[in-house]
């Protein structure tokens, strides 16, 4: 469960970022502890098909130095938010997208669920 106190996009844009982290790194278990199992089971093996399969068979590269922002879009309300984040690819910020939701359990708590990647 993740707590939101405040607005919502930063806390998005923080998770995102870990995510990103996550996949860059090739580190799964981040990513997985912060999902919710209620809204599906994520494996490493699904991330990575999953990740490939939206990038052409490319994976996430590193995007500390890009210069632009990825430009995010988050819509919903205090019940469900979702929240889209360009993947960067080769160097820039690609059409992919990491598709996140936070539905509401209880006042400013949220499960974390990972649609998935989307073109």
């Amino acid at each position: 469960m993740i707590t939101l106190k405040g607005n919502p996009d930063s806390a998005l844009h923080k998770l995102a970022k870990e995510i990103l982290f996550g996949l860059i790194n090739h580190e799964f278990g981040i990513i997985l502890g912060k999902l919710s199992h209620e809204y599906g089971k994520w494996t490493k093996e699904r991330l990575q098909s999953d990740v490939l399969k939206a990038t052409n068979g490319k994976w996430v590269s590193e995007f500390m130095s890009f210069i632009k922002t990825a430009a995010p879009e988050l819509t919903g309300d205090e019940n469900l938010y979702e929240f889209k984040h360009r993947l960067p690819i080769d160097g820039e910020w690609s059409t992919a997208c990491v598709v996140l939701r936070l539905h509401k359990k209880a006042p400013s708590l949220y499960a974390l669920e990972l649609v998935g990647f989307s073109r």
